[in-house]
């Protein structure tokens, strides 16, 4: 009898054990599913605000980008647009769409041997849904992001086929540029020339084939070479004695890098359908790209690979992006000239109708863009006389 009792005891003191012990099982698990859904919910915050600092970096650097310099460089080019850039970054984290709570990003922009880097460092609230149960009521979360102001090495589709010398980039000190004269060769390409004598080649204009394509001249005057157009890469500084080497080196065999590597196209700047389309982009005030090899006096004599016909080869030495305000090549039909908007910033007083039969050259304002295209080491910075105004934007971190 006594035993029954002792047993029947010791089971009811065992039971309350084991309900105190499943109750305290239970707080510790709904605590800690309390805490893997706030921080679940945080994790999902976490990510949404990278996108938005993602955003912010690439949005600031891109109205850096597309901001007008004025030959102060890098540095001038922050002074000056700092204020929208910054107002940039701060409307791309507001525009973040998640439960967290943003606060004002920490955006700085800083200028190095590369160019500009913008990075930007956002931060929110996180809420806790379940935390207030045992005292944790929200999260800090915080993402950064950075983004470089380059200049360009490459451009993509729209080049137009018309060479440029050098010698006529010297005098970018701003951009939108006023209006700029850009010399040709004279007599068929067999005569003087201003600007570039060393790079005569009988028979042909300056002007050139696209890279891995056929079509011809007229065509690619109207809508522009199909495929990208590369500087030559890792390019010694201008001045240097190993320039001109490197670059008909890089040239030797252009079908090895038909896109930094030009070839001339013997056809006629004069003929109807040339003429025509060089009007249309008069007319159409279209931004395009243009390319230049590297003549006197930074390349003497000239970076190209001198012959007849369709046997030159100009290496792309720098590249622009122009608004054609005119050109002259020839005479009758073959001037033509605008003065509207960027053309009418014509301190010079550049004419299109000047010149005798003989004489070829574009009036152009050189404009600065923000394009796309391979990534290219230039070793060009920002403000340098090398920058010829194209932008790139890339994402860093």
């Amino acid at each position: 009898m006594r035993v029954l009792l002792s047993r029947r005891l010791r089971r009811r003191d065992e039971s309350g054990a084991l309900l105190v012990l499943t109750g305290l099982v239970l707080v510790v698990l709904l605590t800690l599913c309390a805490f893997t859904a706030d921080l679940g919910v945080a994790y999902v915050n976490k990510r949404q605000l990278q996108t938005a600092a993602d955003a912010a970096a690439l949005g600031s650097a891109v109205v850096f980008a597309q901001g007008a310099t004025t030959g102060t460089g890098c540095a001038g080019m922050v002074t000056a647009h700092q204020v929208e850039a910054r107002a940039e970054a701060v409307a791309k984290v507001a525009d973040n769409d998640n439960d967290a709570s943003p606060a004002t990003p920490t955006f700085t922009p800083t200028c190095d041997a590369l160019g500009l880097k913008v990075s930007v460092r956002a931060s929110a609230t996180s809420p806790g849904f379940f935390g207030p149960i045992v005292g944790r009521s929200s999260y800090a979360v915080d993402r950064t992001a950075s983004a470089r102001v380059t200049v360009a090495g490459s451009v993509g589709a729209g080049l137009r086929p018309l060479a440029l010398c050098s010698r006529d980039l010297l005098t970018l000190t701003r951009f939108p540029s006023p209006v700029l004269k850009f010399t040709g060769p004279s007599q068929g390409g067999g005569g003087s020339a201003q600007d570039c004598p060393d790079t005569m080649n009988p028979g042909n204009w300056w002007t050139l084939r696209c890279p891995s394509a056929n079509d011809n001249l007229a065509y690619n005057l109207a809508h522009g070479c199909r495929n990208p157009v590369s500087m030559v890469p890792d390019q010694p500084a201008p001045g240097s004695t190993t320039l001109r080497p490197h670059l008909l080196s890089y040239c030797a065999d252009p079908d090895a890098h038909p896109e930094s590597c030009l070839t001339s196209d013997p056809g006629n700047m004069r003929d109807s359908g040339s003429l025509s389309a060089m009007k249309a982009l008069v007319d159409s005030e279209e931004t395009f790209f243009l390319p230049a090899f590297c003549g006197t006096p930074t390349c003497n004599p000239g970076a190209v690979t001198v012959d007849g016909g369709s046997n030159a080869v100009y290496p792309v030495f720098r590249l622009i992006a122009v608004r054609l305000c005119g050109f002259h090549f020839g005479n009758g039909n073959g001037a033509y000239q605008s003065t509207t908007t960027d053309c009418g910033n014509n301190p010079s007083g550049f004419n299109a109708s000047s010149g005798g039969n003989q004489t070829n050259y574009m009036l152009v304002s050189v404009q600065q863009v923000n394009v796309s295209g391979p990534v290219v080491n230039t070793g060009c910075t920002i403000g340098a006389p090398c920058d010829t105004g194209l932008r790139q934007v890339t994402m860093t971190e």
